[in-house]
This record gives C-alpha cells, structure tokens and sequence, in this order.
C-alpha cells in the first residue's frame, strides 16, 4: 500500500469483506469484490435492411460482477441505399442474460432522444449483445420513425444496466 491503494498482485483474487453469508452458492464468492472492470465500447447502428451511417458514438460501461452498467450515445447523417425496418444499437461489451420467463428480458434502460429522434423513445431491452429500442406504445423503433434518417440524420443516447452470463 505504497499510495495508499490496496494492491491484490495475484490475479483471482480480491477483497474478502469475512462476510458469512455464501447466498446458498456453497462458496464464497458472495463474500469477494472479485471482478470489477470498466472501459469503452464502439455502438452502431444495426437495421435489416441497408445502413444509417454513424457519425458520432461513445459507449462506457462498469461492470462489477454480473452487472454490466452502460452509458452511450450515437447520432447518424443518413442512410447507404433503402433503409428501411426496426434501428437497434449493437457492440454492447457483454452479452445479456435472458431469463427463461417469457417475453423479452435482458435488463432495462432508458433512452434520450436528441435532434430528429422521435419524442416517444420510450426505453430500451438488450437481447444478446444487441439493444432493441421502444417507442411510447410499446412498438419498436423503426427507421421510418426517426424524422432526418434520409437527410441531417438523428441522435440519441442512453443508459442501461443488465445481468451478464460472462464472469
């Protein structure tokens, strides 16, 4: 502790909080600050038919654990050819845990919508590695919703945090 942080030198190995409670896992690992990790990812933009060109983006996220917290935002200037169909936003870090509930699962976030998006951007789900966004009446974003895809293009951000399968 030469600066004053505590330095683990081994990897594996983390801080052990001498808790008793194993969450009846049979280990320890409830009792661990174990896996922590923090650093940027590159969104972009994902339709199944032809492309909106990204123009700005910056994804962040912690992960402490299972639990994967993102920040992003993107915005577009247009589209390659005939865009049409649902815009989702993939290159998350880590893949989502999707519960054997029905319906869509993967954690839960919120979306900002910026110049040219839609003022129903509800909120957001991710499935896999992808982010599939929500307008106000439940629908998902398509490309013909974003007033500017064809011309000065759109922006938007957001927030999410999600149970990852990845420790």
């Amino acid at each position: 502790i030469a600066d004053g942080n505590l330095v683990i030198g081994t990897s594996g190995h983390g801080i052990d909080f001498s808790g008793t409670t194993d969450y009846g896992t049979g280990s320890n690992r409830a009792e661990l600050l174990d896996d922590y990790e923090e650093g940027q990812f590159e969104p972009y933009f994902s339709t199944p038919n032809g492309q909106i060109l990204r123009y700005t983006y910056r994804g962040e996220y912690c992960k402490i654990g299972r639990v994967v917290h993102c920040m992003w935002s993107i915005s577009s200037n247009g589209t390659s050819g005939t865009t049409s169909g649902e815009v989702r936003i993939a290159g998350f870090p880590f893949s989502g845990e999707i519960p054997s509930a029905s319906g869509p699962r993967g954690g839960g976030g919120v979306i900002y919508g910026g110049y040219g998006s839609p003022s129903t951007l509800s909120r957001s789900y991710i499935q896999g590695t992808v982010l599939y966004i929500l307008l106000n009446d439940g629908s998902h974003l398509e490309v013909s919703d974003a007033t500017n895809t064809g011309g000065n293009g759109f922006q938007m951000s957001g927030m999410i945090t999600y149970l990852t399968t990845q420790i």
